[in-house]
């Protein structure tokens, strides 16, 4: 078996790198966009601009879209 075969002995073609590079991509982005807007929620919750409340929705909208 070689690198460019799966587990199955089945070629791994180029589709399947860039669907591979493609939820890579993505899964990168949602990580960084929870990481950015949990720091801002603190900082609005910190100042009386957001509640505990909110924060929960707004990180539950973000995830689920």
């Amino acid at each position: 078996m070689t690198r460019r075969e799966g587990s199955t002995g089945l070629p791994i073609g180029r589709f399947h790198w860039r669907l591979f590079a493609l939820i890579g991509a993505g899964m990168f982005f949602d990580g960084l966009d929870s990481y950015v807007a949990g720091g801002v929620l603190g900082s609005l919750t910190q100042t009386g601009w957001s509640t505990l409340a909110l924060n929960a929705h707004f990180i539950s909208a973000t995830l689920s879209a």
